[in-house]
């Protein structure tokens, strides 16, 4: 404003303002860009991280896991683990999975969730052999068959046999409303096509750990073993269990006897003899 007189040219305070009015919105992108490398964009964009006490964390799992016992079978199932057991083919895995059902007690009678790969003909004599047809059976077990799930899938418009891929979040939304304890996948191999790459498992694996999490109930898959007895598929599978097991019949594939040998247990549980 230095020499400026009333009179003797355009008005600054006019000036500046025409200015303001021309910049303001480049100002504005500049001053939301420096809040956002300062952090104040942060905040404006919602609740920033915070760590939480010890308390804290022990109140959260106890809140996911208020729905009855923790552990529903020692050192197997337990609520917001995913277990991993797996043996040879036709080594007795759906037999003993549902012998367990039958003889599983405990406070509250725990909720079973099967998904299974037999049709309801196959599975029908397991069922009567260890007493699963009995009226009780029927607020504690719940099964989805391949004939179910093939007919879901139908319904859909497809031709070709349900996967786990597209039935999965289906049937992990169904055991949840029903009120689950343990989720079982029976076969892992049979739903997934025997999935082995990294990536693959990764993705199949995804929403039952999730709900897993989410829901806080125990989950088992079971899984064959290949040529060698390992685990079909890569070791990404075993790293995305909390526990994971080797069944082995040592006496002969018709021998009562089933051994588990642990190979990983993230619980924190002394492994035991079944």
């Amino acid at each position: 404003l230095h020499g400026w007189a009333p009179g003797s040219g355009p008005n600054p305070l006019l000036l500046l303002k025409e200015v303001a009015l021309v910049a303001w919105p480049t100002g504005l992108v500049l001053a939301c860009a420096l809040c956002a490398a300062w952090g104040v964009g942060g905040v404006l964009e919602g609740k920033s991280l915070r760590s939480r006490t010890v308390r804290d964390v022990l109140d959260g799992a106890r809140r996911m896991l208020r729905r009855g016992q923790g552990v529903i079978a020692v050192g197997l199932l337990i609520r917001g683990y995913l277990t991993l057991l797996y043996s040879p083919e036709g080594g007795g895995k759906t037999e003993w999975l549902l012998s367990m059902v039958g003889s599983t007690k405990g406070r509250g009678q725990p909720k079973w969730y099967l998904l299974t790969e037999q049709t309801d003909v196959t599975l029908a004599p397991y069922l009567r052999r260890w007493g699963l047809d009995a009226r009780a059976m029927a607020e504690r077990l719940r099964v989805v068959t391949r004939d179910d799930a093939n007919r879901l899938w139908r319904e859909h418009g497809h031709l070709t046999e349900a996967t786990w891929e597209h039935l999965g979040p289906m049937v992990l939304d169904d055991a949840s409303r029903w009120g689950a304890d343990v989720f079982v996948m029976d076969t892992w191999t049979a739903w997934t096509g025997g999935t082995q790459d990294a990536k693959g498992i990764q993705f199949a694996m995804g929403p039952l750990r999730e709900a897993v999490g989410r829901h806080g109930y125990a989950a088992l898959v079971l899984a064959h073993t290949n040529q060698d007895g390992e685990l079909l598929g890569s070791k990404e599978f075993r790293r995305l269990c909390d526990i994971a097991l080797r069944m082995e019949l040592p006496r002969g594939k018709q021998h009562p006897l089933r051994v588990f040998r642990y190979d990983k247990d993230r619980s924190g549980a002394a492994p035991v003899a079944f």
